[in-house]
């Protein structure tokens, strides 16, 4: 099908350490061009300049009868939107330019901006589920422990890298101070208490660039899956660390995998938290489902497979 309406682009220029300023150029000409070809649709451009900005707009935009609000921007910016269009019948397009852009990844949205359009003026509509936190909510996934320190220093001390290769030169420099912590794992009335190096709340499969941390878990199955990786050596870590791009990370003796849809981690000594790799606190950390919240477009060939995820 080809989508008009109101559309509203919101892009984040500094995600994807400035990316998205530098792809903004070309991101105009192909927004004007797709207005001066299809009299049904109605674009409206607009730039964050903060952190929550993006969720401002997306319920500006609502408000204004908007169709389709599409975050320009990584998922951080994905998930701003999410939170001011869950449960509003508008749909929510994605438009990839952010470090790890996992979410894209596992939907199979193009990174290209070329890809990313034909999708948004073409793509089927899906209902996904959102990850709810205390305070607010989550696309990919929420965690603590070692994930945590992770993304902390890729956001704040990894220069000139992106991607796979950020993520990995971050892990490298955290193996050598990070201690685990007693943790206990509450899914919905199931207790797990054990010494741990991170647990991973997941709505979706992967983060930190592509690292299939709940390879089963699907968008629309209203559960969170859930990765306990118990206290290792750094050699065995560094061992078994490779799996983790393959999924195959769950059938090591160290690791617990486990669903439910609502999971409580308390730690001692706390850890710090990540929700969609931004840094937020230490636990404890609760965590829920908002089932089938999003109406998500994706590219038309990868419908069933969405909805399999």
């Amino acid at each position: 099908m080809t989508r008009g309406g109101r559309v509203w682009i919101i892009l984040n220029p500094i995600a994807g350490r400035g990316a998205a300023d530098r792809a903004r150029p070309v991101l105009q000409r192909l927004l004007d061009q797709w207005q001066r070809t299809d009299d049904s649709v109605h674009i409206e451009f607009i730039e964050t300049h903060h952190r929550g900005h993006a969720e401002r707009i997306a319920a500006s935009a609502i408000n204004a009868g908007a169709d389709l609000v599409v975050a320009a921007g990584g998922d951080g910016t994905l998930v701003e939107v999410a939170a001011a269009l869950k449960g509003s019948g508008a749909c929510v397009g994605l438009i990839p330019l952010g470090t790890g852009n996992d979410f894209a990844r596992a939907l199979g949205i193009p990174r290209t901006l070329l890809g990313a359009l034909h999708t948004l003026r073409h793509g089927s509509v899906i209902e996904i589920d959102l990850g709810v936190w205390p305070n607010g909510y989550f696309i990919n996934a929420a965690g603590c422990g070692l994930d945590a320190a992770v993304a902390a220093r890729v956001n704040h001390g990894i220069r000139h890298m992106s991607g796979t290769w950020a993520y990995l030169a971050a892990l490298i420099a955290e193996l050598r101070i990070f201690r685990p912590s007693d943790i206990t794992v509450d899914i919905d009335g199931r207790r797990i208490e054990c010494r741990a190096m991170l647990c991973a709340v997941a709505n979706g499969i992967s983060y930190g660039g592509g690292m299939r941390i709940a390879p089963n878990a699907r968008y629309d199955d209203g559960m969170l899956d859930i990765c306990i990786v118990r206290e290792c050596s750094l050699a065995e870590f560094a061992w078994a660390f490779p799996r983790v791009y393959l999924g195959a990370h769950q059938h090591h003796p160290k690791v617990i995998m486990e669903q439910g849809s609502h999971v409580r981690i308390e730690a001692d000594p706390p850890l710090p938290v990540h929700i969609d790799g931004e840094a937020f606190g230490a636990t404890p950390l609760d965590c829920t489902t908002m089932p089938r919240a999003l109406r998500m477009i994706v590219p038309p060939k990868d419908r069933a497979a969405a909805r399999r995820r």
